[in-house]
């Protein structure tokens, strides 16, 4: 396959009942060019009917320091970007250069 995409999920104990879930949507090429984007963290409660959760407010996520604990690496959250922009540089410079004429 070449090409994928599809929801993904990290988690993160926070304490013996509770969890931070980081979920978000990814789009790749060959695994290797990343895109992560629609990022949501929530808490993830258990209770009798089965897991409830809410979003984690910015202030939360402040006083608990969240995204020290959990975060999308830059590489899958942003590579397909540095992939275009590098070949969008290249074509300039090669149609600048008179190459691609």
């Amino acid at each position: 396959m070449i090409y994928g995409w599809g929801e993904r999920e990290a988690l993160w104990d926070y304490n013996e009942s509770t969890q931070v879930v980081l979920r978000y949507q990814s789009v790749h090429i060959m695994w290797v060019l990343w895109l992560a984007y629609h990022i949501v963290y929530e808490w993830s409660y258990p209770t009798p009917q089965g897991y409830m959760t809410r979003p984690v407010t910015p202030e939360e996520m402040q006083q608990y320091r969240v995204k020290e604990h959990l975060k999308i690496n830059w590489w899958k959250h942003y590579s397909l970007w540095v992939f275009l922009g590098a070949l969008a540089v290249t074509i300039a410079v090669l149609a600048a250069t008179g190459v691609l004429t």
